[in-house]
């Protein structure tokens, strides 16, 4: 009786081995789909690259815009939401209804793939930049201009997503003005600065003298240091984090490697071109392992380092919080090469 007990047993477990194995090798549904394409333009109709288009019910169906801001991408069928988004979409994002059909491309029409503006940008003038030009005039977005005391007060400029500041500001900066940067960023504020307003970040203690910027102004500074730099008195992002000097020299660096992949898909290469047409420009000198390298000279000749980098400041936020710094800038005597206007671009509509 045991045997044919045990016997009974086995054949339950054989035939549930069976049963599973037999699941187990059943195929997949599969997933029918069709496709969608297009290409992404903004308000003042600049074809964007390295925009994200995905599915908002299945994210797992997404692409970028290639470098002419052409989409082109798989989806399930049906009647979806399409969204088109730069960054985490909280400054800028599109949301509209598509309707896929099998074995067929549903071609958007321009009108429907504007990425639109949905936060606040703001900026403050300076001597040698204009970013303002780019947002309002190449890309048809909207940024309200703000003054140095307006950082006097959190209020007067909390309610921007992202503030610009320009090289060479006008005014001088205090612990208050720091103080409230800072709060700004922690509380998922984003802050793109250039070239001499990294002041706004790591002080203007140093260098007061205001003198008169020209191509040759950088003959009387040292030469590049290696990691050290004169530590300046203010900011809110430490020397050990940040330190520059004003000790790049004017002219074109050839070769620059475009480390972040999201640059290399929006100018289609790894490596491009800066023309810096003034001198003593701010020279990385020292940079936190917090920062991410964005472009990097690496030339034997000039070996300037980083020239773009990012930091994600405010740590809990998961939009915004960053603070980009670049060493180049929008130049209104000369005007910036198409493909710095694309990386202008991109940084915008990314912070």
């Amino acid at each position: 009786m045991k045997k044919v007990v045990n016997f009974f047993v086995v054949a339950l477990l054989v035939a549930s081995i069976s049963m599973f194995s037999c699941k187990k090798d059943e195929p997949s549904p599969v997933v029918k789909t069709g496709k969608i394409s297009g290409y992404v333009y903004s308000k003042k109709g600049t074809k964007l690259g390295a925009v994200k288009v995905f599915i908002q019910d299945n994210p797992s169906y997404s692409t970028y815009s290639n470098k002419d801001g052409y989409f082109n991408f798989s989806a399930p069928l049906g009647v979806h939401k399409l969204v088109i988004q730069s960054g985490n979409g909280h400054i800028f994002m599109t949301v509209i209804n598509v309707n896929v059909i099998e074995n067929q491309t549903l071609t958007l029409p321009s009108q429907q793939t504007i990425l639109n503006q949905v936060g606040s940008l703001a900026y403050i003038t300076g001597a040698y930049d204009k970013i303002q030009t780019i947002i309002i005039d190449s890309l048809g977005y909207t940024a309200t201009q703000l003054q140095i005391s307006s950082l006097d007060s959190l209020s007067s400029f909390s309610s921007y997503q992202a503030i610009f500041l320009n090289c060479g500001k006008s005014g001088m900066l205090d612990s208050l003005k720091y103080a409230n940067l800072s709060t700004y960023v922690s509380n998922c504020g984003s802050i793109y600065a250039s070239d001499w307003s990294v002041e706004y970040l790591t002080g203007d203690g140093n260098y007061k003298n205001n003198f008169v910027r020209t191509k040759s102004t950088n003959f009387n500074f040292s030469p590049k240091q290696t990691n050290t730099c004169t530590p300046k008195i203010g900011g809110f992002i430490l020397d050990s984090l940040l330190c520059t000097m004003k000790v790049g020299q004017s002219g074109i660096i050839d070769s620059i490697d475009v480390v972040s992949p999201a640059l290399q898909t929006l100018l289609g290469k790894t490596k491009m071109t800066i023309h810096y047409d003034l001198g003593a420009w701010e020279v990385i000198q020292q940079l936190g392992p917090q920062f991410t390298v964005l472009l990097q000279d690496n030339n034997i000749a000039t070996n300037y380092g980083p020239l773009a980098v990012l930091m994600h400041y405010g740590g809990s936020c998961t939009v915004g919080g960053n603070v980009l710094y670049t060493t180049f800038h929008n130049e209104p005597q000369s005007g910036v090469s198409p493909d710095v206007q694309k990386i202008l671009q991109y940084f915008i509509l990314n912070l």
